[in-house]
């Protein structure tokens, strides 16, 4: 198995915008707190020397981002502000969407950059970075967390798993954000993915291509479990284990999420993660506890 890299999140992103400009971002999070972002977050996609003091900062910030930057926007849950954080000063474009039945909880970067180097034709090639990752834009999910992320590029001159998936990314947020805003960043990247064609196939080599979760099936806007989304990618011949990391668990007697799971991605075996307070106690009802290990195929880990 390979070894899980480990690195600090902003200089994984200042490593993958080595040599590129960002041109257009979009920022989706849950918690959002603007004066990190601005002071501490937006500088790792910006390539331009910055001083300590923040005053000066945001205004070379502002300068950097009008040369270089046609859209930026963050669309967050607005009950996901972070108390005592400090105001917005950017002209970045800050959207808040009211989930109806939960959270708006996603947290994606969508990164349009550009070359800084032309080819031998003289244009500079635009790609599209796409990040699924666990932090939410504050202070403890880009600074103190142990969070994850994954990050693909996308290219215009090769074919992606991942193009239906983000336009109906795309189009779900422009709808949850209601009427009235305009969406300059989103149409942006809209316009980008659509001139990428679609991979029809699901693996390669027995490995599955990269597919993006967005709660919606088809572009009838069925909504779709995780569970149906993975039932519905999974080849029936494909060998697999499973295995759950997360910090939290159902404040119940059951485990049906899992279970579903379970029957959807049909693993040969699962571990499921225990974690533990400081003193050694399970962060879980001992109800659950039993429930998990009755699970056919099913083992808590270390």
């Amino acid at each position: 198995m390979a070894e899980i890299p480990h690195e600090v999140l902003s200089e994984h992103f200042q490593r993958l915008m080595e040599g590129r400009t960002l041109k257009t971002g979009v920022f989706l999070t849950f918690r959002f707190d603007p004066g990190f972002f601005e002071q501490e977050v937006l500088p790792v996609f910006l390539d331009v020397s910055l001083s300590h003091e923040p005053a000066v900062r945001l205004i070379q910030l502002e300068d950097a981002m009008r040369e270089r930057v046609d859209h930026l926007a963050v669309y967050y849950d607005p009950r996901g502000v972070e108390a005592g954080s400090a105001s917005a000063k950017l002209d970045v474009r800050r959207i808040p969407v009211s989930w109806p039945t939960g959270f708006f909880h996603p947290k994606n970067v969508l990164l349009l950059v550009e070359d800084v180097e032309p080819g031998e034709d003289g244009s500079r090639e635009q790609r599209l970075l796409i990040a699924s990752l666990s932090a939410n834009l504050t202070r403890a999910g880009w600074w103190e967390n142990v969070e994850a992320c994954h990050v693909e590029e996308l290219r215009r001159d090769e074919k992606s798993s991942l193009r239906g998936d983000v336009l109906k990314l795309l189009s779900r947020v422009e709808d949850a954000s209601g009427r009235g805003e305009d969406h300059p960043a989103l149409a942006a990247i809209r316009r980008f993915v659509k001139g990428i064609d679609e991979r029809q196939q699901k693996t390669w080599e027995g490995v599955l291509h990269p597919r993006l979760y967005v709660g919606m099936a088809d572009e009838t806007r069925k909504r779709e479990s995780v569970p149906e989304f993975l039932g519905r990618l999974l080849p029936s011949d494909l060998k697999l284990n499973l295995e759950v990391i997360s910090p939290y668990f159902d404040d119940t007697a059951e485990a049906g999420p899992l279970r579903r799971l379970i029957e959807q991605s049909r693993p040969s075996e699962v571990r499921v993660f225990l974690p533990l307070e400081p003193d050694g106690k399970a962060q879980c009802k001992g109800s659950f506890f039993d429930a998990v290990r009755k699970l056919p195929n099913t083992s808590w880990g270390k």
